[in-house]
């Protein structure tokens, strides 16, 4: 999910599979909350601007910076 100031929305599914490019657009301070087998498997070259809030065994949290 990519946790927005206004709320969520899904980074993945009929129209929007979730890029590293998709995330590149997000603004600045946009949270993404995301299952961390599918950032690994998806997003392979993930922006460098992320700052890492939480890496548990199941999630990630990162803020765009």
């Amino acid at each position: 999910l990519l946790c927005l100031r206004r709320g969520y929305r899904p980074l993945r599914g009929p129209r929007d599979e979730g890029e590293a490019a998709h995330v590149r657009s997000l603004p600045v301070g946009a949270y993404i909350v995301v299952q961390r087998w599918w950032w690994q498997q998806a997003i392979k070259d993930p922006p460098d601007d992320l700052e890492l809030l939480h890496d548990g065994s199941t999630l990630l949290v990162l803020r765009r910076r």
